[in-house]
């Protein structure tokens, strides 16, 4: 449905005006790109279970949903005005990469990276040079946020019951809201330099 890609992809020009696209581009994708999404859903079938039973629902739908607006912001800091801005930029990219370096940061802890997980990441790294229309600055803005809350999970968690295992697990959720105002933040700033305060009131 063209129509509804159209409206749901994430485009530059218009993130000011139509923040949505932030999280909506996350949910359509490029039917030319039959390959990308195939790699997408298969680390998300692969690895998703295990971090879904690892973090709860709620956290890793967040996780998801933060990795994915990473993404965008990636695409902001990292694209050219020009074409970069213009272009429709759809597809879970930042969000799959967000849950891979999330697993990775805390795997890393544990001392053991499996080599499947490996592959994955380097495979999809490598599409963009080989398949054209990826936008890799979604990958390395989804890709940073989920290694920023991967240490964010490892900073918070603590074992046991006492006071203070509990204060420190309590302390995910503001360091969450502070993750996602630093995205916010980023997002506002880089649009207003490239655009001006004006762009919060653009119209598609």
């Amino acid at each position: 449905m063209p129509g509804l890609t159209r409206d749901l992809s994430f485009v530059g020009v218009l993130a000011g005006s139509e923040p949505w696209r932030f999280i909506t581009s996350a949910f359509v994708h490029s039917p030319t790109s039959l390959l990308h999404i195939v790699f997408n859903m298969y680390i998300l079938y692969a690895f998703g279970p295990t971090l879904e039973g690892a973090l709860g629902r709620v956290r890793f739908l967040l996780v998801y949903l933060l990795s994915a607006v990473g993404g965008s912001i990636g695409v902001l800091l990292l694209s050219p005005l020009e074409p970069g801005w213009f272009v429709q930029v759809v597809g879970a990219s930042g969000a799959i990469f967000g849950l891979l370096l999330l697993y990775v940061v805390l795997l890393v802890r544990q001392g053991q990276v499996p080599t499947a997980l490996l592959v994955m990441i380097g495979i999809n790294l490598a599409l963009p040079f080989f398949v054209s229309g990826i936008a890799w600055e979604a990958h390395v803005g989804g890709a940073v946020t989920g290694a920023a809350l991967g240490g964010l999970l490892l900073l918070t968690s603590a074992p046991g019951r006492d006071k203070e295992a509990v204060r420190r697990r309590a302390m995910f959720w503001p360091g969450l809201v502070g993750l996602a105002a630093v995205l916010l933040g980023l997002g506002v700033f880089r649009i207003v330099q490239v655009l001006g305060a004006g762009a919060f009131m653009l119209t598609g």
